[in-house]
């Protein structure tokens, strides 16, 4: 019987701007990525780069940021994934999940108190969203993304550097193949951040 020895890696090290051009190029020719970037290593090549400034990899890079309306946007589960792994991040919790309403709340290290955001099936009527595919087949998923995207952003702007999730920008983890060429949509207006 032969033994296969497993080596794993936590990240793919591009060292250089060429090593990661390179990686772009080959990356680009895969079946494995959303169909708006095949064949556009310089697409590639930008998430590549922004992942990288947010201390991820390539290929994580790949799968949780899209580009829309010319800007970067992640999911919102690798936005709260980078506010929890600030190191100021006391903790970062689910409050409340329903149909109806979700609720998040942190408590960052140097605020006095915990800070939370709720985002209510109501919010998404007023802005347009409940109406939409993804809003009606799961409104719990779609309220708790909203959530627990902009407590992130309004807590750990440091972590998260302003960006925006898909759902924010009106898009489902399952759009982001088409997200490249999506048209402008509206100014997305933040919640109110509520402190107890």
């Amino acid at each position: 019987m032969t033994t296969v020895a497993l080596t794993r890696y936590s990240q793919i090290q591009l060292n250089t701007v060429e090593e990661a051009k390179d990686f772009a190029i080959l990356i680009a020719r895969s079946a494995m990525l959303q169909p708006s970037l095949r064949g556009r290593p310089e697409d590639v090549f930008a998430i590549i780069l922004t992942g990288k400034e947010l201390g991820i990899g390539p290929m994580q890079s790949l799968r949780s940021i899209s580009v829309i309306q010319g800007k970067p946007s992640m999911d919102a589960v690798l936005l709260t994934a980078l506010a929890k792994n600030n190191p100021k991040c006391t903790y970062f919790r689910l409050v409340e999940s329903t149909e109806e309403r979700a609720t998040y709340e942190t408590l960052r290290e140097s605020s006095p108190e915990p800070e939370r955001l709720t985002f209510t099936i109501a919010d998404a009527r007023k802005l347009g969203l409940a109406d939409k595919d993804n809003w009606k087949k799961q409104p719990a998923a779609m309220l708790r993304a909203r959530a627990s995207s902009a407590l992130a952003r309004a807590v750990y702007q440091d972590s998260v550097l302003g960006l925006y999730s898909r759902e924010e920008l009106g898009h489902s983890p399952m759009d982001a193949q088409d997200a490249v060429f999506e048209e402008p949509v509206a100014e997305v207006p933040a919640p109110v951040l509520e402190t107890y």
